[in-house]
């Protein structure tokens, strides 16, 4: 089975294009993209653990939209920041973790695990104990890694890893010389769609909101989602993630991911289509009816 579907559901710059003004923020928020994607990847663990009573929300909407599925992205503590540097520590930590996601952890309606390091995180052979550490210790959440260097790639460094069941994320993202192949390895297939972006991507003083500032035409999408076929073909699950957040951009792009893989909803919201005139037509029963 092949989900799609955005990265987050709680953006400012969503309210208008994707949310309505004026209701409240939150898990409605939410119920709004299950009702279209059967998935959405829960971004807000990178920055702080959820509150249990907001995870069990969150998964109680999954449920009541099935078979929708939530990935969950790790805390950046583990990633970006790796401050428990010694194993004890990384365990401790991982433990204090789980205890905070337990309802997640606990759920039928939760995704993979997303492991993602940033550029700076290249294959040294420090980095390559601290992974290792760290996987051992999240190999019954379905770890799905996303390594943002090519070299890691390279000579067999993940071979043992997805032989016990890791899996690796195709990522689009700007071309950069250093940026992996557009490939998914392992028992899931997971892709994430960053945009393209590439000035504002390498620019130091830019915005997140100006780097993920991007709308794929539909020629660009098409090989995305022939490789989510080939994956469908040769994995258990599959998983497509739009993370080009900005405006709602990753939704209306979702909307086109489903309709190229003929999937696509009964319906969206009309705000959706008056935001992105071009997904008029894309869904059964939208015309230019809905757009006034």
């Amino acid at each position: 089975m092949i989900r799609v579907g955005p990265a987050g559901w709680s953006y400012a710059d969503w309210v208008g294009p994707i949310h309505p003004r004026g209701e409240p923020r939150g898990t409605g928020d939410l119920v709004r993209l299950l009702r279209v994607f059967p998935c959405v990847e829960i971004n807000v663990s990178f920055y702080r653990d959820p509150p249990p009573e907001h995870q069990e929300r969150w998964l109680q909407a999954a449920t009541a939209h099935a078979p929708a599925k939530l990935p969950l992205k790790l805390h950046q503590r583990f990633t970006h920041e790796r401050e428990p540097a010694t194993p004890r520590a990384l365990h401790g930590a991982l433990d204090a973790w789980r205890k905070n996601l337990a309802p997640w952890i606990q759920s039928p309606a939760r995704g993979p695990l997303l492991v993602q390091f940033p550029f700076s995180f290249a294959p040294t052979p420090r980095n390559a104990r601290y992974l290792a550490a760290l996987l051992e210790g999240l190999m019954d959440l379905r770890p799905v890694l996303e390594l943002r260097r090519k070299a890691w790639l390279e000579a067999d460094r993940l071979e043992p890893w997805i032989d016990r069941g890791v899996s690796l994320a195709a990522i689009d993202l700007p071309a950069h010389d250093e940026h992996p192949p557009f490939l998914s390895r392992g028992p899931i297939g997971y892709v994430r769609l960053h945009g393209r972006a590439r000035e504002a991507w390498f620019e130091r003083d830019a915005t997140r909101d100006e780097r993920y500032d991007y709308l794929y035409s539909e020629a660009e999408l098409r090989p995305i989602a022939a490789l989510a076929q080939q994956l469908e073909a040769q994995t258990e699950e599959v998983y497509v993630v739009t993370n080009n957040h900005f405006a709602g951009k990753a939704v209306a792009n979702g909307v086109e991911l489903l309709a190229l893989l003929q999937l696509a909803p009964a319906a969206v919201p009309s705000p959706w289509l008056h935001s992105f005139g071009h997904l008029v037509g894309l869904v059964p029963g939208s015309g230019p009816a809905e757009l006034f």
